[in-house]
């Protein structure tokens, strides 16, 4: 009900200063000497909450006459209460901070400016001596208040936008890792269940005829029904978050299996990365680490992390037999690309015959305030 009355931003950043602002505006009206009664300061109190209620919801035109409304309000309050009450001017210039236009931001920034002029002239008599006035830093930083705060909004909107786009990154990064389970489905297990339907068919009508041949089918059936087992758990782990850190142990241990020699180096603090471009980059990194134990006939590799301010960069090499040309996109590299892409990040590779080959990884960094 409460949120139907006040705006919600309203509501959950300013609600206890609006609140004690007033209640003090109130304090230093009511208990000042009353120059036109206590009807008419009654009813400037009232006028002074109705614009300010009014500019809390607008954010046009109607924004900009409630605070020249309510900056003419303050005029009165200083030249007839208190002069050090044109400090209430930073309501009516924090609202024009959320002005829909740099146009409505700026005509209403023109009835501060006024505010101040004319208060100081019929005070004072002399305009010039303004600028020598305590007066002027207020100003200038009541003029300043509707930049800074169009800055703060704008700067939460963005970090609210790339929130939003990292969340639809991360869903449509699963709905493509749903579409990549179901191709391995059909194309790896798919097949493995097909070999065991025919060997299982071709034992049964060998166990009367031929035994030993019989057998023999038995136990490549079984051969094939562990190996499906483990693509299914290949399938079931690849569909979680894959963490960097846990990624480079599995590295380690996959590499010191195979008699490969590793140097993992880090620049740089590590960034703290959504789980979508951590998990791309943790399976690129695997599926670099797999080619090398499965193709380069290396016996040393390194991994190197490099990390700045708006990027992260993993570099694997091997000091293998490399890639031949002939062998065009295969050993993974086109997943390496298209998972890379999908984070908005890039895959090189470069290799060399006979000395070796590099897996350039590099994913954005972007944090809430980038």
């Amino acid at each position: 009900m409460i949120q139907k009355l006040y705006p919600p931003k309203q509501l959950e950043r300013y609600l206890f200063i609006d609140l004690f602002s007033l209640i003090c505006l109130a304090y230093l009206t009511f208990a000042a000497p009353q120059p036109f009664g206590w009807g008419i300061s009654l009813g400037l109190y009232v006028l002074t909450l109705l614009t300010f209620y009014i500019g809390i919801w607008q954010r046009g035109w109607m924004l900009v006459l409630a605070s020249w409304a309510g900056l003419g309000i303050v005029t009165i309050y200083a030249l007839f209460y208190n002069e050090w009450l044109l400090l209430y001017g930073f309501m009516y210039a924090d609202l024009l901070g959320r002005a829909r236009s740099v146009r409505h931001m700026a005509a209403g920034m023109a009835g501060i400016a006024v505010m101040f002029l004319v208060t100081h002239a019929a005070l004072h008599g002399d305009l010039f001596t303004f600028f020598t006035s305590p007066f002027m830093p207020v100003m200038a930083l009541q003029l300043l208040t509707p930049y800074i705060i169009q800055t703060i909004e704008r700067s939460r909107l963005l970090s609210t936008k790339l929130n939003d786009a990292n969340r639809k990154l991360e869903r449509y990064i699963q709905e493509e890792e749903r579409t990549r389970i179901a191709r391995d489905l059909h194309d790896t297990l798919g097949q493995t269940l097909t070999m065991i339907k025919m060997k299982s068919e071709l034992a049964s009508r060998l166990v009367d005829k031929d035994s030993e041949r019989a057998r023999s089918e038995i136990e490549e059936i079984k051969t094939s029904s562990r190996q499906a087992l483990q693509q299914v758990r290949e399938l079931v782990t690849s569909m979680r978050h894959v963490s960097l850190e846990e990624e480079l142990s599995q590295a380690q241990i996959l590499l010191m299996s195979a008699g490969i020699a590793l140097e993992i180096r880090s620049t740089g603090s590590v960034p703290p990365l959504p789980p979508a471009v951590e998990t791309m980059l943790a399976l690129s990194l695997r599926e670099a680490v797999t080619n090398i134990v499965k193709h380069s006939r290396a016996d040393r590799c390194s991994i190197a992390r490099h990390h700045e301010e708006d990027h992260c960069r993993i570099t694997i090499t091997d000091n293998g037999c490399g890639i031949s040309p002939d062998s065009g996109e295969g050993f993974g590299l086109p997943s390496m690309h298209e998972r890379m892409r999908q984070v908005h990040g890039e895959a090189h590779v470069s290799s060399v015959l006979g000395q070796g080959t590099a897996v350039e990884l590099i994913v954005p960094v972007m944090t809430e305030h980038s």
